[in-house]
């Protein structure tokens, strides 16, 4: 098994060699190690096994830079854009602070990131991200995804659990529509009977705009807002490039509600959502999202991820269920690298400090996310 590290923002080698595997997302892209790289500072240790081959014309050069082989399906069983059987990808980025310590996570800000390719070789990798948490002394190795199946020997109870909610958009919109409970559907009919009109665009001002609901809807729950750098390099390596759209509501031209999706292939994601309380009657929320759902589908995606729900937040998870979506169990899992093995971990989206929060000036909050996301990844 030969396994090489790739800096995933260098060209677009990563990219095209992962792209053909399983479970492949915009979370996966380069463009998304990019933001968070370019927001926060971390570090990327992205990590591609696979058997090593007679056939790699040059062994000094890294596999994914090998050039494509004929058409079809080559003598490693890959299609001469990527990797090929045995094959498996793990990307993995290191968050350095002198708040919370160093730590390896796959990915900071991102509800769920499966690792790709083969159990056996995924198992490799494994063993590879701990050595290489030993070597950068991290304080622990974190997994965004559930591991259990891989029958890893330090991997079988998750650290922490959460709900997962997916929608399969393969149907025809009025199978879609018709699938949503019932008060969904007279929720979109609210919506449009009482003229709220809905636009979608990539555009850095069509962002501004969402940020604008974002940390309205933020100080409301009693949650900073990340900074708006995060949402400019959004704009730079994720919409521009035709990654992502904001969907925005409007009434009688005021933006009311508005919500960013993510999408690349057959995978979407609901990133982002926020709407102006004053307008919560208008339903305009459920409009957005079935514009996304039918703009989405026309783009060929054919899952929509709802993101993760922490459990007890019972309103949260009743919406999404709301759209005919499937329910999963996500599980992370902690390894502390000191007791070599996996811990507890909390999960620290609400709480107390929340009712203080919803206290504070905007303007304070937004200062307290700008120099407290990078720590808290």
């Amino acid at each position: 098994m030969e396994i090489q590290r790739i800096d995933p923002r260098a060209g677009t080698e990563w990219d095209a060699a992962v792209s053909g595997l399983e479970g492949f997302n915009v979370f996966h892209t380069g463009a998304w190690a990019a933001v968070l790289r370019e927001t926060y500072g971390y570090t990327p240790h992205y990590l591609i096994a696979r058997e090593a081959l007679a056939s790699d014309a040059d062994p000094s050069i890294p596999f994914p830079l090998q050039p494509a082989l004929q058409s079809g399906l080559t003598e490693d069983g890959s299609d001469g854009r990527g990797l090929g059987r045995g094959s498996a990808a793990l990307p993995l980025l290191e968050v350095d602070s002198w708040l919370t310590g160093r730590r390896g996570i796959c990915l900071p800000f991102t509800d769920s990131c499966p690792m790709l390719g083969d159990k056996d070789s995924q198992r490799e990798l494994i063993n590879e991200a701990i050595q290489l948490g030993e070597q950068r002394k991290w304080k622990y190795l974190e997994f965004r995804s559930d591991l259990s199946d891989l029958e890893h020997p330090k991997f079988n109870e998750p650290s922490i659990q959460f709900h997962r909610h997916t929608l399969n958009l393969s149907a025809s919109a009025d199978t879609l529509f018709n699938g949503f409970e019932s008060s969904v559907r007279r929720a979109i009919r609210k919506a449009e009977r009482a003229g709220v009109t809905i636009d979608k665009s990539n555009t850095l001002d069509a962002l501004r705009t969402y940020y604008l609901l974002h940390c309205q809807t933020r100080q409301k729950h009693g949650i900073p807002p990340q900074p708006f750098r995060l949402f400019l390099n959004l704009h730079r390596h994720i919409l521009s490039q035709g990654l992502g759209m904001v969907i925005t509501a409007r009434y009688q031209s005021k933006p009311i509600a508005a919500a960013v999706f993510l999408h690349k292939g057959a995978h979407s994601i609901y990133k982002f959502g926020a709407s102006d309380p004053v307008f919560l009657e208008l339903r305009a929320n459920n409009l957005v999202m079935w514009k996304a759902i039918q703009w989405l589908s026309a783009l060929g995606a054919r899952i929509l991820d709802f993101g993760r729900t922490s459990i007890g937040q019972e309103g949260l998870r009743r919406f999404k269920l709301g759209w005919g979506a499937e329910e999963l169990a996500i599980g992370y899992h902690r390894y502390d690298i000191s007791t070599a093995a996996c811990v507890p971990s909390t999960d620290d989206s609400s709480g107390r400090h929340a009712s203080v929060l919803r206290h504070v000036p905007l303007s304070i909050l937004r200062l307290i996310g700008a120099l407290l996301y990078k720590h808290v990844a």
